[in-house]
């Protein structure tokens, strides 16, 4: 996922370095459709599978975009489980221009993230949008100051990190299952994974902690320990 200019493994500066992942290398497309496997077939490019890599890791994953995230680099933030932008991001799916489509989550991922509409949208017009309007239609979760970027992303990846492994693990499973099936079998699901996960011995030391907290007088903010929010 390089430069339009560039082959795998080389790295280029884009305008004024504002660029995350302009998109994969076209040149090493063309190098892969052209070579045959041993089998004979056309070898796909690698994208897919690290995508997928990093969609189906039980840790949390977050995006974040300082510049240009257009084609692969906008299919490796939609990827991720979380996304945030400094506010000269943009993203865009601009393949259909290239004769080709989103092949690594642009036409199923970012659809489930923005609806079928907003999607076709984007990937039969081709134009970028920006960081503010990504996150109005609900692509990305936040949007900083450019400055404040990579500050914003490491405290609210310390922040979800401070969770049991386990439960980030179990809440993100429960969540994909979900979006794959119909009401009644994801609540099925759901219900299946709270017992499972509330039943294991750290859970119940856990949940008991909290509860002499609450029983101390605590609120639920000091009880759990979440940070209270900002007051003007």
């Amino acid at each position: 996922m390089v430069d339009r200019r560039s082959r795998p493994g080389e790295r280029r500066r884009g305008h004024r370095g504002q660029r995350f992942i302009a998109h994969w290398s076209l040149q090493f497309i063309i190098d892969r459709q052209n070579a045959l496997g041993a089998d004979g077939n056309r070898i796909p490019p690698p994208g897919q599978r690290i995508f997928e890599a990093i969609s189906d890791t039980p840790m949390i994953s977050i995006a974040a975009n300082n510049g240009q995230a257009w084609g692969g680099g906008a299919e490796l933030s939609w990827a991720c489980d979380l996304r945030i932008a400094g506010e000269s991001a943009t993203y865009g799916q601009p393949e259909v221009g290239l004769g080709i489509i989103p092949g690594a989550g642009g036409t199923t991922r970012l659809a489930r993230l923005i609806g079928p509409t907003k999607c076709l949208e984007m990937i039969v017009d081709g134009r970028p949008i920006a960081a503010t309007e990504a996150l109005q239609l609900g692509a990305i979760n936040k949007v900083v100051p450019d400055s404040d970027l990579r500050d914003a992303a490491v405290a609210w990846a310390a922040h979800i990190a401070q969770w049991p492994a386990w439960s980030l693990e179990a809440c993100k499973r429960s969540f994909y299952d979900g979006q794959d099936l119909p009401l009644g079998a994801a609540r099925r699901n759901e219900s299946q994974i709270f017992f499972d996960v509330s039943g294991r011995d750290d859970s119940l030391a856990l949940m008991a902690e909290v509860q002499a907290r609450y029983d101390q007088g605590l609120d639920s903010f000091d009880a759990i320990g979440l940070p209270r929010p900002e007051t003007v």
